[in-house]
């Protein structure tokens, strides 16, 4: 029985997209996540990751690159310091690289990409710009709505509910509806985000509760970022932590075109382990496994492969994200060394008719200046026993990856992407 194993390395960018004056986002034109890392931690060694060919996507995601000197300069002094030939040579997988096509960069419509949604063109829009919307919109469906603080306004719904910026995200692109779960009901939260949702044009609406907190600490925690954005730090609200529950409602998404619903529609099996589970939507998928600490999501990934016998299996490695917001070079290497380590055990556990891909869905620099995501072209590594090992042609799209799946197990493809089988 077929299976693809898609393991997703959140955050692990190889160098600066083309389109960065379009996009608007000249500060990620040094960005060069993968490169900045090496560079940084020369001990770093990533052998198992680079025979299946990511310093060789790296290395053509520079190359083929228009737009810039610095990512050559970066790429040359990184690669000074090892031998770059025989690691090439000694290749396992085939490789390139894939571009986002999706506007900006980020975790949650990079994850809707790689599962087959055309990109949407949401609007950029910081919270104060919509809340007296979505106030009244609240109160027409009869909630009792307050603004606490007029010059760096959120919503106070039914003394229970906060709903405000993403301060951790790039400005205007997302809302976050936070509450403890000791308080009210998760159910409550996401009804309230849904009505955010209907209301707001922006990319996301995150509904997130946790049972370690209380409505004064979230209070305390609103932060004002700038003066535009004002939100919820959700780590040091206690949000976060054991027994929380979070849904991300995007904006122009239709999950049944997903490679992931349509599998499930089939009865194929559909397992969801860490972020990844957090950010699609699938109520028939077999599994979702929520995991944040890498080594917990790599066992329940090993787990999960010598349990299942065919479909999807799905994988967020999050940590790495969450080191390059932290503008930690020396953490990221440190998860990146975690994966590296594992990848053995993972090749040892794939049968002869499994698929396995690696790939990410942005970049996040440690070094690039900001704390933000960055808009990165990422790895595209593919492996199966005896595959043949070469250079595949650079992909404009995350959705190829979901069209593959789709080819390779035998089912309708989504909604876009092209096949690279």
């Amino acid at each position: 029985m077929k299976r693809v194993i898609l393991l997703i390395l959140d955050g692990l960018g190889i160098g600066a997209m083309d389109d960065l004056e379009a996009q608007q986002r000249l500060q990620d034109q040094t960005a060069d996540t993968l490169g900045t890392v090496l560079k940084n931690n020369q001990d770093l060694n990533l052998n198992n990751l680079n025979q299946f060919g990511l310093q060789a996507a790296h290395n053509l995601s520079h190359l083929t690159s228009k737009s810039s000197k610095i990512q050559k300069n970066n790429l040359e002094s990184t690669y000074n310091r090892g031998n770059t030939e025989f690691e090439i040579e000694n290749l396992k997988a085939a490789y390139t690289y894939a571009a986002l096509s999706y506007d900006g960069a980020d975790t949650f419509m990079g994850h809707q990409e790689i599962m087959g949604s055309s990109p949407t063109h949401p609007k950029i829009q910081p919270f104060r710009e919509v809340h007296k919307k979505v106030k009244y919109a609240l109160e027409k469906k009869g909630y009792q709505v307050k603004i606490p603080e007029p010059d760096h306004p959120y919503l106070l719904v039914n003394q229970k509910v906060v709903v405000a910026d993403n301060i951790e995200a790039d400005y205007g692109q997302i809302y976050n509806v936070s509450a403890s779960l000791e308080e009210i009901d998760f159910k409550e939260i996401l009804k309230i985000g849904k009505i955010v949702r209907e209301t707001v044009k922006v990319s996301r609406v995150i509904a997130l509760g946790g049972k370690n907190t209380d409505l004064r600490q979230i209070l305390e925690s609103i932060e004002n970022a700038n003066s535009e954005i004002t939100g919820v730090n959700s780590t040091a609200s206690g949000v976060y932590g054991e027994g929380y529950r979070v849904l991300h409602l995007g904006y122009g998404i239709d999950y049944n075109k997903q490679i992931t619903t349509i599998l499930a529609e089939e009865g194929i099996d559909v397992r969801l382990i860490g972020k990844v589970q957090d950010v699609i939507y699938c109520p028939k998928a077999k599994k979702m496994l929520p995991a944040v600490a890498t080594e917990k999501v790599l066992e329940l990934m090993q787990e999960e492969m010598d349990e299942s016998d065919s479909g999807l299996i799905a994988v967020n490695v999050q940590e790495t994200d969450l080191a390059g917001h932290q503008q930690s070079d020396k953490k990221f290497a440190k998860v990146l060394e975690m994966v590296d380590q594992k990848l053995p055990q993972i090749i040892a556990s794939l049968r002869e008719d499994d698929l396995f891909i690696i790939t990410a869905d942005h970049g996040n620099d440690p070094n690039v200046g900001h704390s933000h995501h960055t808009r990165e072209n990422v790895p595209l590594l593919v492996y199966q026993k005896n595959i043949s090992v070469e250079e595949l042609k650079p992909r404009k799209s995350l959705a190829d990856i979901a069209a593959t799946i789709a080819d390779y197990l035998g089912v309708k493809a989504p909604e876009s992407g092209k096949s690279f089988i």
